[in-house]
Formats: C-alpha cells, structure tokens, sequence
C-alpha cells in the first residue's frame, strides 16, 4: 500500500476527514446564533434558521459559495512597510495569544499596563513574532480597555496589531486610531490592524 503524502502534520486523509466532519457539524448540529439582526442576515443569506432555538444550519452550497467569496490572501501590514502575506498557498504569521493572568514562579497575578508594555517590547524585538496581540490588563475597565490597550500596543511596536475588542464604542475608537498610524502608508503594504473574534463556548455565538 503506497504511503501517503503528508503535508505538515496532516496527512491527505486527516484534512478530508477534518473538513467532511467540520461539513456534517455545520449542517446537522449547527450554530447557535444569540443576535437576532445576524439571525436575519444568515437567513437572507440562505442558511436554514430554527426560530424556537436560535440554531444556524448551513447547507453545503452555501459554505462553499462562502468560501469562495473570500479573498486567497490577505495582507498583514505593519508600519514597517513589510506586510506578511497568508494564502492558501502558504504563509505564515505568528504573534502572541491572548491573556489574563502573569505567572511568576508559583505566583498568579492580573496583568497590569507595565506588564503589557513589556510584553509589547518584547514581541517587537523578537524577528520570528510578526503581531502583537492584545490582553486584558487590569488597570483599564471593559468599556475603555480595548482603545487604552490598543493605544500601548502602538507605542511600544510598529509591528501589525491585533486588539482585542472588549465594548461596541471600543471599535469605532480603535479604527479611528489605526486612520492616525496608517496615514502616509504607501497602497498596497496591508492594513495594520484586524480584529478576531472568538466565541465563548463550541458553536454558540452570543449578542455580544
């Protein structure tokens, strides 16, 4: 039996498997959809909604006419002018993850902005960290957090800066300032700011 070909850590068969399993959760389990204005745009979108429980499902055509909307690659800028590329075909972009907590010894403590600051040093120096991500620093309340640690990131990096949005007022903040870091970049060296989103438990997105 011939071996096959593996591409990274996944062979041919891990990848189908990953995506036919990824294709039956999609479309059987679904999503659970807490915001009711998203509800109405999958619904216009053609996804298959159940009104009684909030539940998204998403027929194959529509994953794919989805997936095939979206851009091959994307452009990861910083303010250095040398933009990391991600594509299908390769690249890679690497940065810190998110974080509650310092860990010193057997000691646990909440971040705190002299700890941000260092850590965004830190990462600015390192060649093979790409990004700066945001933290949840404990000297700033949810509603300014997101724009007050954005603001740090900017002051102690050039590299492409990923915040992490913790209120609605805090987008509108953040884009504003990335309109300042940005002017002057010439076209074509990608945006240095994106947002992430993740959701708080498996296949649940609620209305924040």
């Amino acid at each position: 039996m011939k071996a096959e070909k593996q591409v990274g850590v996944l062979t041919p068969s891990d990848r189908e498997a990953i995506h036919r399993t990824s294709m039956r959760l999609l479309q059987r389990t679904g999503v659970r959809v807490d915001s009711a204005e998203v509800l109405q745009r999958l619904r216009a979108g053609g996804a298959v909604v159940d009104g009684k429980t909030n539940t998204v499902h998403f027929p194959e055509d529509l994953i794919w006419r989805l997936v095939k909307g979206c851009p091959s690659e994307v452009f990861l800028g910083d303010r250095r002018g040398t933009p990391q590329v991600v594509g299908v075909e390769g690249g890679t972009c690497f940065w810190p993850g998110n974080a509650l907590y310092l860990v010193e010894g057997q000691t646990r403590r909440l971040l705190e902005e002299r700890d941000f600051a260092r850590l965004t040093r830190l990462a600015d120096r390192l060649d093979r960290v790409h990004a700066m991500v945001g933290v949840s620093v404990a000297d700033f309340e949810p509603p300014v957090r997101d724009f007050c640690t954005f603001r740090l990131m900017a002051q102690h990096t050039t590299k492409h800066l990923r915040p992490v949005i913790t209120s609605v007022a805090g987008i509108e903040a953040v884009l504003e300032m990335a309109e300042v870091l940005e002017a002057g970049r010439p076209e074509g060296s990608g945006r240095c700011l994106s947002f992430g989103y993740s959701i708080v438990s498996p296949l649940r997105w609620t209305e924040t």
